[in-house]
């Protein structure tokens, strides 16, 4: 399910950072996602409980699951967790390269370093960019408006 007016920002991969609500997730995730695509949860020790509710209502295998334990707030760990996953999905669906990541659940330090990971995906070669270019997006519950971000597309 796609709305119209966002047709130029679904992803074929969506990170999306679980928080205490699950309902910005679901939404991002029936918004963004193009035909086919998958959702990735990243999710911590304390968000075990709303993770297990998106898993089941976007009837999601483990393999699109990234526990982070209890490092929810660890720079390192985040970013390596995230990119080992993206190196996975590029394996496996070398043909869906658009990615995307959702940051409105999750911790601060969460969201920044999964912008990171997504932004440098290679943590040895820093010059290695994902292609196309990822999009971000984070759902203002003030405002009520889905805000998106490509470096490629100007600003919504």
């Amino acid at each position: 399910m796609n709305i119209s007016g966002f047709e130029k920002y679904t992803v074929d991969h969506l990170f999306l950072l679980v928080g205490e609500n699950p309902l910005p997730n679901y939404v991002a995730a029936k918004t963004l996602l193009a035909e086919g695509g998958k959702p990735y949860l990243v999710y911590s020790e304390h968000t075990q409980k709303p993770m297990e509710r998106l898993k089941d209502i976007l009837e999601l295998s483990d393999n699109e699951l990234v526990p982070l334990d209890n490092n929810q707030s660890n720079a390192y760990e985040i970013k390596k967790r995230i990119r080992e996953q993206i190196k996975i999905i590029q394996k496996s669906y070398p043909d869906k390269k658009q990615f995307g990541l959702n940051y409105t659940g999750g911790t601060k330090a969460m969201a920044t370093h999964a912008y990171q990971a997504l932004l440098f995906p290679d943590d040895v070669d820093l010059n290695t960019k994902l292609n196309p270019a990822p999009i971000f997006s984070y759902l203002d519950s003030s405002s009520l408006k889905m805000l998106m971000t490509n470096l490629k597309i100007p600003f919504l």
